[in-house]
């Protein structure tokens, strides 16, 4: 109904592929900075950092499908009264489902091998598996590297398998 406003939102998410993971996170450390301990905020700002990154792709794969339910069943749910949680359950949850999990997984895959945010807010009680798999490719031990990248890998297909059996359904399919 509003169709500038969702061009606006969806221009503005996509704005932040501009903007380097590292960059984004030495702004946020740069920012807040003078107001907090940064390293005692660093689980929370990769997080924020990771989310941030994501929300473009997620935007992208539930677009369309949003734009198909409101079109098809928009007006229907409307003289039927149904709105609020009965309508999501009803309604949208059922169409809605496997494209959720596609951007689910997509943005927990995405998130879990950014290197970026975990590079400037990392410490010694803070790390990550590809921060781990940084590390050690770069003090040469590569049968751990080897490792570490075989753990990722493993961890990010069975994720994303989870994710979209879990959320998606049984047979979900694209």
């Amino acid at each position: 109904r509003q169709r500038r406003a969702a061009a606006l939102w969806e221009a503005s998410a996509s704005m932040i592929l501009m903007i380097p993971a590292v960059v984004l996170s030495t702004g946020l450390f740069i920012l807040f900075m003078p107001f907090a301990d940064v390293f005692a905020l660093g689980p929370w700002l990769v997080v924020l950092v990771n989310a941030l990154m994501a929300l473009p792709y997620v935007l992208r794969t539930l677009s369309a499908p949003m734009q198909l339910v409101v079109r098809q069943y928009d007006r229907l749910a409307d003289s039927l009264g149904v709105r609020g949680l009965h309508r999501l359950r009803l309604v949208e949850w059922p169409l809605l489902r496997r494209p959720l999990a596609l951007a689910m997984a997509l943005s927990m895959i995405l998130s879990l091998g950014d290197l970026g945010a975990i590079a400037m807010f990392g410490s010694q009680e803070l790390t990550t598996l590809p921060w781990l798999l940084y590390q050690q490719l770069g003090s040469y031990r590569l049968t751990e590297a080897a490792a570490t990248a075989l753990l990722l890998l493993t961890l990010c297909f069975s994720l994303f398998w989870l994710v979209e059996r879990g959320l998606g359904g049984k047979h979900a399919e694209h």
